[in-house]
């Protein structure tokens, strides 16, 4: 954990210090390899990675077949999609925009 705004920040257990921005790219990264359902998604994951992503567009593109699931929740009610490819397509649409 780090203090916001911090550069550095210390392990509570081992001592070792890290910079808080590689810190942070390295769990983003490692993010990107996790499951989980669009409506978790939904909440916030896109926005760590400066993306807005609605429940629904995720939902149409696993319909539309451009996001498939990798395994379902243990009551087997919702898909789980892999972070990383939810923020792909999410990136790609967000290029396809129109500005201005």
């Amino acid at each position: 954990y780090a203090r916001p705004h911090a550069d550095l920040t210390t392990c509570r257990t081992c001592a070792e210090t890290f910079p808080v921005a590689a810190r942070r790219e390295w769990l983003l990264t490692a993010l990107r390899e996790h499951l989980a359902t669009a409506a978790e998604i939904a909440m916030g994951v896109g926005e760590l990675y400066g993306q807005r992503i609605n429940r629904n567009t995720i939902t149409q593109w696993y319909r539309r077949g451009r996001l498939f699931p990798h395994g379902v929740t243990r009551d087997a009610q919702h898909p789980l999609f892999r972070i990383g490819d939810v923020l792909e397509l999410a990136e790609a649409a967000a290029t396809r925009r129109p500005t201005g």
